[in-house]
C-alpha cells in the first residue's frame, strides 16, 4: 500500500511540476519578450508566481492535508528549498544561455526539468512530512 502511495505522489507532483513549468515559461516568455525584463530577472517572477500555487497544489492535491494545518510552517519550509533551487535554476539558466548560447527558454526548461526528483524527496521527507510517516 506504502509502494502505491508513493507512485501516486510522484504522479501527482509531477502533474503539478509540469502546470508550474507551463506557467513559469509563460511569465518568463511574456515578461522577456513582450516588457522587455532581462530573462535572468523575468525568471525570478516565474519563480514568484508558481511557488504559491505549486505550494498550495502540493498540500492539498498531491499530499493530500487541509491547507489550515501546519500552513505556515510547511510553507516556509516549502518556500527556503524553493529558494535553493531558484538559486540553482539561476545559476544553470545563465551558464547554459551564456556558455552554451542556448534559447533561454530551452536554458529554462532544462534548469526546471533538473531539479524535479530532489525538490519531491525534499518535500515529501521535510515538508509536508506529517503525511508521510
Amino acid at each position: 500500500m506504502k509502494k502505491k502511495k508513493t507512485i501516486e505522489q510522484i504522479t501527482k507532483y509531477f502533474t503539478v511540476g509540469i502546470i508550474g513549468g507551463m506557467i513559469n515559461l509563460s511569465v518568463l516568455l511574456l515578461l522577456t519578450e513582450f516588457i522587455h525584463f532581462n530573462y535572468m530577472i523575468s525568471a525570478v517572477y516565474a519563480f514568484m508566481s508558481v511557488s504559491m500555487i505549486s505550494f498550495i497544489l502540493d498540500k492539498t492535491w498531491t499530499f493530500k492535508e487541509k491547507v489550515e494545518n501546519h500552513f505556515l510552517k510547511e510553507y516556509l519550509n516549502f518556500f527556503s528549498f524553493s529558494v535553493i533551487a531558484l538559486l540553482l535554476n539561476l545559476i544553470s539558466l545563465y551558464f547554459l544561455t551564456t556558455y552554451f548560447q542556448m534559447y533561454y527558454i530551452f536554458s529554462q526548461v532544462l534548469a526546471i526539468s533538473s531539479s524535479g526528483g530532489l525538490n519531491f524527496f525534499l518535500d515529501r521527507s521535510w515538508t509536508f512530512q506529517s503525511r508521510n510517516k
